[in-house]
C-alpha cells in the first residue's frame, strides 16, 4: 500500500533480511538473555542500538509491552497496538501489569486494540480514550484447501465419512481439554463415526491421553503435532467442526486458531463469556457454551456437525471482514491520518 517498512528485532548477530519488496527486517545483536524480562531487555537494547533508524522513520508502530522501549523517545509519530488488557488476567500479577500499563501507554499518537473487550478495559484501567478497534487479521488466501478432504484425512488414518471435531492449540490448563474429551465421549455415543483431532502440544498431554484411555476412546481421539504455519490448511481442511472451549483467555484476545478455522469455513464451539464470542454467533456460525457443562458442549458440537455446511459458509463470510487486506487498509488509513 505504498509504505516502506523496517522491522527491528533482537538477534544473535547483526543481520539484515529483505522479507518482501517493501519490508526489511533488521536483526540487531544483543546478549542472549532468556525469559520474558530478558527478552524485553534485549529488545530495549536493540532499540537503543537502532535508534538512528527510529529517529529517521516517519512513524514507529510498536506492539504491546514492547512499546515501553520507545515511550520516552521523542519520535515524530508513535502508534501502539495494545494486544491485551492486563487486568483481564486472573493471576496474582494483574495489579502489577495494570500499573505497568498505566506507566507506559501515555505518549502515543494513536492506539489500536483488537476488540471491544480490550477497548473497554483500556478506557477504564489505562484511561485511554479513542482507541481504534482493528481486529487481528485472517490470511484467507493461505487457508485455501489444495487437496480433497479424503486425501487430507487418509494422511492421518481417518475415513472419508468420519465426522471430525478439531482442536488446535496448547494442551494446558484453562483450555478445558478434559471437559472437551468428556463431551466428545457423549458425541461419540450418538455419532459412532465421530473423531476428535487434537493438533496440539503441552504439559497436559499425558493427562489427556490417560483420560482418553480411561474412556476407551483411543481409536477415536487422535493427537497430531502442530504443523508449520504454511501447512495449517491441511489440518483445518480435513475437519467438520472446530472446538475451543477454554475460558482462560489470557489478555482477552480472540484466538488466532479460531479465526483460521473460520477462514477455512468451519463452524465453531467456544466458551461463553470469552472474547471468542465476539466472532461466533449462536445459531449462525456456531455456539457458545458453559465449558464445565459437558452435556451442553456435546449438544453444541452435535448441532454444528448437523449444520456444518451452512454454518461453515457463515464463518467464512464473517472471516472475510477480517481478511488481512482489509485490516492492512484500515491500519494504512490510520497512519495517513496522523
Amino acid at each position: 500500500m505504498g509504505h516502506e517498512v523496517l522491522g527491528i528485532k533482537a538477534g544473535e548477530e547483526n543481520h539484515v533480511s529483505r522479507v518482501e519488496g517493501n519490508y526489511v527486517l533488521k536483526f540487531i545483536k544483543t546478549p542472549s538473555l532468556r525469559g520474558g524480562m530478558g527478552h524485553h531487555l534485549r529488545f530495549q537494547l536493540a532499540v537503543f542500538r537502532g535508534l538512528k533508524d527510529l529517529l529517521e522513520a516517519d512513524l514507529v508502530h510498536a506492539i504491546g509491552g514492547f512499546y515501553a522501549s520507545v515511550e520516552a523517545i521523542p519520535l515524530k509519530r508513535k502508534v501502539v497496538t495494545i494486544i491485551g488488557a492486563s487486568t483481564l488476567r486472573k493471576d496474582s500479577g494483574r495489579l502489577v501489569r495494570a500499573i505497568y500499563g498505566n506507566l507506559i501507554y501515555r505518549f502515543a499518537s494513536a492506539y489500536i486494540v483488537p476488540n471491544p473487550i480490550i477497548q473497554r478495559e483500556v478506557e477504564r484501567v489505562y484511561r485511554i480514550k479513542g482507541a481504534h478497534v482493528i481486529p487481528i487479521g485472517v490470511d484467507l488466501d493461505s487457508l485455501k484447501v489444495r487437496k480433497s478432504k479424503a486425501e487430507l484425512r487418509s494422511a492421518h488414518q481417518l475415513d472419508e465419512d468420519d465426522l471430525v471435531v478439531l482442536y488446535v492449540g496448547q494442551l494446558v490448563r484453562g483450555k478445558r481439554l478434559p471437559e472437551l474429551i468428556r463431551a466428545f465421549n457423549l458425541v461419540k455415543g450418538r455419532k459412532p463415526k465421530a473423531k476428535l483431532v487434537l493438533t496440539a502440544w503441552g504439559y497436559l498431554e499425558r493427562e489427556c491421553r490417560e483420560l482418553v484411555k480411561e474412556l476407551k476412546l483411543s481409536d477415536s481421539v487422535i493427537f497430531i503435532k502442530p504443523v508449520p504455519y504454511h501447512r495449517r490448511w491441511e489440518i483445518y481442511g480435513m475437519a467438520d467442526v472446530f472446538a475451543m472451549i477454554g475460558d482462560s483467555f489470557g489478555d482477552g484476545g480472540v484466538s488466532s486458531a479460531l479465526l483460521d478455522a473460520m477462514g477455512a469455513g468451519l463452524p465453531a464451539v467456544v466458551a461463553r463469556g470469552t472474547a471468542n464470542c465476539l466472532v461466533v454467533k449462536d445459531g449462525y456460525n456456531g455456539y457458545s457454551v458453559d465449558p464445565t457443562e459437558v452435556d451442553e458442549v456435546a449438544e453444541a458440537i452435535l448441532r454444528c456437525l448437523e449444520e456444518s455446511e451452512g454454518m461453515g459458509r457463515n464463518s467464512k463470510e464473517l472471516a472475510k471482514g477480517m481478511d488481512w487486506n482489509s485490516v492492512a487498509s484500515r491500519i494504512s488509513s490510520l497512519y495517513e491520518g496522523l
